[in-house]
């Protein structure tokens, strides 16, 4: 049983809201280096009128603009690719959009708590932790433009949390050893995590994929020090953060792996952050 299923609804909710805004879930523009913040709450008017001719964006990042989202809804996680911006919610509810600005809305096949999307080798893949009524699930959904998407089988029913895309392979992360690699998208393959915790976070870069540990298998809010790293999203190698805390998101940039956390091991806000160069 999952260690959040007694939890209310709205409680989880809330908790997947928090995973994803400590994973970045605001629309990162990776291929037109544009940034559009992708909020719950309707955006607040603009305090600039973007360029409407610029052809390069030296401010992206600095400098942000009101965009709207079409439907209410618990929006969760986003990425870019192929020219294509997606955004996904709980529930059946997701949307594309070719510039970050304005969207269109789609429907997913599945009513789940979508948790995060990832693009590579021309697919679109989203995994969740929780079916419609709250229950872990072995759904993922995928789509090759964002727009029309197509359901397949993890190979275990889990709290999908995590997705990543590198060296030609997805690799989705739940929670105890769960692990699952695929080469397209939609056909999946069972792998085990070295130690058990509850993996929410998975990044891919360099050459390698990292994961850090947002809890114990056992307790939702049982800090740790797991960490996990893989060459090829099959066979993984346990790893030690430098304190234990409850690990949120990991990075990459410059050479360098970043995790952060959002609480420390007396469950107080918290400044722990590490490195791996």
């Amino acid at each position: 049983m999952s260690r959040m299923n007694k939890q209310p609804a709205v409680g989880i909710l809330e908790r997947l809201r928090c995973r994803a805004f400590l994973r970045t879930a605001a629309v990162a523009a990776i291929g037109a280096a544009l940034l559009i913040a992708c909020a719950n709450a309707s955006p607040e008017p603009s305090v600039d009128t973007p360029p409407s001719d610029a052809t390069t964006y030296p401010n992206a990042g600095k400098t942000w603009y009101a965009a709207s989202l079409p439907t209410a809804a618990e929006w969760i996680s986003a990425t870019y690719g192929n020219g294509t911006f997606v955004a996904v919610a709980c529930g059946t509810t997701a949307a594309w959009s070719s510039d970050g600005k304005a969207w269109t809305s789609v429907s997913l096949p599945v009513d789940a708590s979508w948790a995060c999307v990832e693009y590579g080798n021309g697919i679109f893949v989203a995994v969740a932790p929780y079916d419609a009524s709250f229950n872990t699930t072995n759904t993922v959904v995928w789509s090759s433009d964002g727009k029309t998407w197509n359901s397949a089988g993890l190979p275990a029913s889990a709290d999908w949390y995590s997705v990543a895309y590198g060296s030609n392979t997805f690799v989705a992360l739940a929670n105890d050893t769960t692990a699952a690699w695929s080469s397209d998208g939609k056909n999946w393959n069972s792998t085990s995590l070295p130690t058990r915790a509850a993996w929410e976070s998975v990044g891919y870069a360099n050459g390698v994929f990292v994961a850090a540990a947002y809890a114990t298998a056992t307790n939702p809010v049982g800090a740790t020090t797991g960490a996990a790293y893989s060459t090829d999203g099959m066979t993984w190698s346990s790893t030690t953060l430098p304190a234990s805390a409850l690990w949120g998101s990991v990075a990459y940039g410059n050479g360098t792996f970043v995790a952060i956390a959002n609480h420390d091991s007396s469950k107080a806000a918290t400044t722990i952050a590490a490195y791996s160069n």
